[in-house]
């Protein structure tokens, strides 16, 4: 008689939660979460800079406009908006204090996530680890994630060229495409090249799969949940993007956490049947 795997799943999943408790996941989320707003605006002002030099920095600043448009309220997407204008005017003048800004938040983030992961995966933290840490997130990841971006951009631009009849379905297909594949790949990136220990590369793909459909879900019910509230235009006004950015924030770096205990528990109970 075959044994059910509902069980062994549920099981799964609670020794899970119990390393990522154990592990501090959720204030090391936090604290992940605080420094990616912190630096927004100096990383707006260094791509605001080099999108007048680069085409997929240029890319980048559309896409950001777009997602500011669909899923902020209408009056805070054109506040926030106004502001990038803003800023896009004045970026010059932060100059090396917005560069400074960023290496050095960089360097806050890979030290929270390489203890995080070596945490999460109960492994001995080494400097070194910490250094492989922020040569991917300088190297490594914005040039995985800019790679996906350009090729998924021309494949569109070439595709609808070609057969232009077709232009609504392609934009349709392309246009999650331009989210999701990016997303993907850094998450594979961060699994593949921050973890302390070796994972095979089968389940890191499957498990930044199901991590990326989360983070969209996420996002999905989470503006939904925000839109429904009154009280938040009324309390934030102009700022009600706040609210929405730090909670979506602070879940996503928790859902990418998760992702590693995930990992880590898979790996050790394959230890086990060994």
């Amino acid at each position: 008689m075959r044994r059910s795997n509902s069980p062994l799943l549920i099981d799964h999943l609670w020794r899970t939660a119990k390393r990522l408790y154990q592990a501090d996941a959720v204030i090391y989320a936090g604290y992940l979460a605080f420094l990616t707003a912190l630096v927004f605006v100096p990383v707006l002002a260094v791509a605001f800079w080099l999108s007048e030099q680069s085409v997929i920095a240029s890319l980048a600043d559309r896409a950001l406009r777009e997602y500011l448009t669909s899923n902020l309220f209408p009056d805070s997407a054109q506040s926030a908006i106004t502001s990038l204008t803003k800023l896009r005017v004045n970026a010059r003048k932060l100059g090396l204090s917005a560069l400074l800004a960023v290496g050095l938040d960089v360097v806050l983030k890979a030290y929270a996530l390489n203890g995080a992961m070596a945490r999460i995966t109960a492994a001995p933290t080494a400097w070194w680890q910490a250094i492989r840490v922020l040569l991917v997130l300088l190297v490594v990841f914005p040039i995985t994630v800019a790679a996906v971006v350009w090729v998924l951009g021309f494949l569109h631009h070439f595709t609808v060229a070609l057969i232009p009849s077709v232009r609504v379905a392609l934009d349709w297909l392309f246009i999650p495409l331009k989210v999701s594949l990016p997303m993907w790949a850094g998450l594979i990136v961060i699994y593949a090249g921050m973890l302390p220990q070796h994972f095979r590369l089968r389940s890191i793909a499957i498990t930044s799969a199901v991590v990326m459909l989360a983070i969209e879900a996420m996002r999905l019910i989470l503006t939904g949940y925000f839109s429904q509230l009154a009280q938040v235009r009324s309390l934030y006004g102009a700022f009600s993007a706040v609210p929405i950015v730090l909670t979506s924030l602070f879940l996503m770096w928790l859902l990418v956490l998760c992702g590693a205990g995930w990992l880590a528990q898979t790996q050790g109970r394959e230890k086990k049947r060994i």
